[in-house]
């Protein structure tokens, strides 16, 4: 992701791929975001650009309304500083309405500038020295669900990823690492406020009331 994104920011939609990575959208939804939907707090979910264009959201459970937090407050303010007025999509094509072939064609192109190529001359490659990455647009929603999945309990990222059901979004926290464990047995003492006392005269330990 490091490297696709630093290839990417040259591209038109380089802005497209930090909001998927800030949001766990997914790419239709990130498509058919509106200005309007910024309410300042939270991001609306109500509309999708699919390949066949303008259309509903996946599921029931799509419909949401996602936190925005200081790092995607800083992309969609970017954003807005640069569209033309009568804008009133985030992404819009050159002939006005969001195109997500055109997202998807940009995308492939960006992906396939991050290989590495030994120079021969100008305007020819040579030896292929490292292949391009093996990403897609998905992988910006994955990741953010299993960065989110440390530090959200299971219900409240089912609602931000817009999941139909808990087992979706509970394959997220398959794979705890030691970190992960460490900050677990963290989070756990502090929910304990008892401290084990000693009974005097005998080897007996009690929770004191």
């Amino acid at each position: 992701m490091t490297k696709f994104l630093h290839v990417a920011e040259i591209s038109k939609y380089y802005f497209f791929y930090l909001v998927l990575r800030y949001s766990g959208l997914r790419p239709s939804e990130c498509a058919g975001l509106k200005l309007l939907d910024d309410q300042g707090d939270v991001l609306l979910i109500r509309r999708a650009i699919t390949k066949y264009g303008l259309g509903g959201l996946k599921t029931k459970a799509a419909r949401r309304d996602i936190p925005i937090t200081p790092q995607l407050r800083e992309v969609l303010d970017l954003i807005k500083q640069q569209l033309p007025l009568e804008t009133k999509w985030f992404f819009a094509s050159a002939k006005g309405m969001p195109n997500l072939e055109e997202i998807n064609s940009a995308f492939k192109r960006t992906r396939a500038n991050t290989a590495e190529w030994k120079k021969v001359e100008r305007k020819t490659k040579g030896e292929l020295i490292t292949p391009a990455v093996k990403f897609t647009l998905y992988h910006f929603r994955h990741t953010f669900a299993t960065d989110a999945a440390r530090v959200l309990r299971p219900n409240q990222l089912k609602y931000i990823m817009g999941h139909t059901s808990i087992e979706i979004t509970l394959k997220y926290y398959i794979g705890l690492t030691d970190d992960d464990k460490t900050s677990a047995a963290e989070s756990l003492s502090k929910i304990f406020i008892f401290k084990v006392g000693t009974k005097v005269g005998t080897n007996q330990h009690i929770c004191p009331k």
